[in-house]
């Protein structure tokens, strides 16, 4: 994932990006969980390579895994959890900046 960013390689660090959820959902051993975020990311993985492309997301997202991770190896799970939160939080934000700047403007009547 650092050399994807590093390289700004989107379609290699959507792959590392996958690995690191993967794994992550491995460690937890909670295989519900882990179809669901699939399948969500499966639905919208076009706007997802889209959003991604946004200046700077690749890095914010990355910074934000590497926080996780590293909460998570330290076993710091309500550190992890926080991080996680944070991060959930950063990918609304700025999907509803992009709905708000990119779509909405386009649309006669309202969503």
């Amino acid at each position: 994932m650092l050399i994807a960013r590093e390289i700004e390689d989107l379609d290699q660090w959507l792959v590392a990006d996958i690995a690191v959820h993967d794994a992550i959902f491995s460690m937890a051993a909670n295989e519900r969980a882990h179809r669901i975020v699939t399948n969500l990311n499966d639905q919208w993985h076009r706007v997802r390579i889209g959003f991604m492309a946004m200046q700077g997301r690749m890095v914010r997202s990355t910074d934000e895994h590497e926080g996780i991770i590293e909460a998570i190896l330290a076993h710091e799970g309500d550190a992890a959890e926080q991080r996680m939160r944070q991060h959930l939080n950063a990918v609304r934000e700025e999907l509803v900046r992009l709905l708000v700047t990119l779509v909405l403007p386009f649309v006669d009547n309202g969503v």
